[in-house]
């Protein structure tokens, strides 16, 4: 169970995001304008969702920081939405490449998606993120890649070990990080070099 617990964490989809963009902002921009990029992106986007979901769990409305229970999920959904449109306007507004804004929409598809689907499964968002950040490293880092999708059955492993999903929710979660990764892949041009 410990071990479970511990590869949950290390594979928790706001960890996974941030540690993505630290790699991605520093691999594209040079150093000063990734550090100011990077603080735009998680000062918007990631850090807001992350106190979202530690101050409602501390008040006892969602069950755990990862949301796990599938009625809670409806609010953080919308949450994730609008901090999404916010993040969007910061990237348009200071002119970011046009692959981070594909970046942005295919996330905010996978996080759609998983919203739509969550009024009849509740869908592994853990291993959705694991998948979706191994295909978004696929073009900057090929090992890397590789580590997050052999990574990916420890980490779906992990979540019905702990008992927050079935086989059904694991194996959607798991479509929607492929389909959203191939997306990606294929709107960025990576199959085109």
């Amino acid at each position: 169970m410990k071990s479970a617990l511990i590869i949950s964490r290390i594979a928790h989809p706001i960890s996974l995001i941030t540690g993505y963009l630290v790699f991605y902002t520093f691999s594209i921009h040079e150093v000063n304008t990734a550090w100011w990029t990077l603080t735009g992106l998680v000062g918007i986007g990631i850090f807001p969702l992350a106190m979202w979901n530690y101050f409602l769990t501390k008040k006892g409305i969602y069950t755990n920081f990862d949301v796990s229970v599938k009625q809670d999920r409806r609010s953080m959904y919308g949450f994730i939405f609008l901090l999404a449109l916010m993040v969007m306007t910061f990237l348009l507004m200071t002119g970011q490449p046009a692959d981070m804004l594909i970046g942005c929409l295919m996330l905010k598809q996978l996080v759609l998606l998983s919203f739509l689907l969550n009024f009849r499964i509740k869908t592994s968002l853990h291993t959705s993120m694991v998948l979706f950040t191994g295909f978004a490293l696929l073009p900057l880092h090929l090992p890397l890649s590789l580590i997050l999708f052999s990574f990916t059955p420890f980490v779906a492993w992990s979540r019905w070990r702990l008992g927050r999903h079935n086989p059904g929710e694991l194996a959607a979660g798991a479509a929607i990080g492929i389909i959203t990764g191939l997306q990606l892949l294929y709107y960025t041009g990576y199959w085109k070099t």
